[in-house]
């Protein structure tokens, strides 16, 4: 899977594993783990409208998200115990860090959070985030920093793909690839022409899935890199047309 702002993941699919950003602190401390939309007329922003994937519903997430956001998370990523202290301090991460990008007064054109959602059960079961972060190869940060210090970087920035997580039932169903192609679609509304994202090296079906999607490899972590950090990723971009 591609690797995460929240620290999972950059871009795949709650298949695959994440990289770093705030669910990725959790990420490297277990197994691999497992941005969206369409662009507006005006501002290349996503639409508010809903998209519809089959039984799935595809939109902006919003601050009442935030819980069913944090329980998709701690079904991926935790130790399905809501009283073990490394499992509170997760859910506390990811609420906080998604709170803050949902709520936050941000640029639209910094960031953008989508979730999927099953219209049958009004279920939240997907997750996305793409944002804009330096074109360095690090992954992005666990919590969102104002867009006016990225600015600061010598490194240009990009739209990055993180955050991806498909919910157990929903997997296999070819929503992944639906995601990151909104996804791209809406780095394309931004105006750039090529988007970033993670994936662990652990994971050959999440590589495989960018591969065949046209992500290129740009550089790749050494393999004693999890032996350090607990995961090795490889990062990957991609020309959009």
């Amino acid at each position: 899977r591609a690797t995460t702002p929240l620290g999972w993941g950059g871009g795949g699919q709650g298949h695959q594993r994440r990289g770093p950003s705030l669910i990725r602190t959790r990420e490297l401390r277990r197994a691999r783990e497992p941005r969206w939309t369409g662009r507006s007329s005006s501002y290349g922003l996503a639409p508010r409208r809903s998209v519809v994937l089959s039984m799935v519903k595809l939109r902006r997430a919003t601050a009442e998200d935030v819980p069913g956001i944090v329980a998709l998370a701690a079904s991926t990523f935790g130790a399905g115990d809501p009283e073990n202290i490394e499992d509170r301090l997760f859910r506390w991460s990811v609420d906080k860090g998604f709170s803050a990008r949902i709520s936050g007064d941000w640029d639209d054109r910094d960031h953008c959070v989508f979730v999927a959602t099953n219209d049958s059960e009004n279920e939240l079961v997907g997750l996305i985030e793409v944002s804009m972060q330096p074109q360095s190869g690090q992954t992005a940060p666990p919590f969102p920093v104002p867009a006016f210090l990225k600015r600061l970087s010598i490194r240009p920035l990009f739209p990055y793909i993180s955050n991806l997580v498909i919910a157990d039932k929903e997997r296999r169903k070819g929503y992944a690839k639906r995601l990151v192609r909104a996804c791209e679609q809406q780095a394309r509304g931004w105006g750039y022409d090529r988007c970033y994202l993670h994936v662990d090296l652990d994971y050959p079906p999440a590589a495989a899935l960018y591969e065949g999607m046209g992500y290129g490899v740009v550089r790749e972590d050494p393999s004693w890199m999890k032996t350090v950090n607990g995961v090795a990723l490889r990062y990957m971009s991609k020309a959009l047309k």
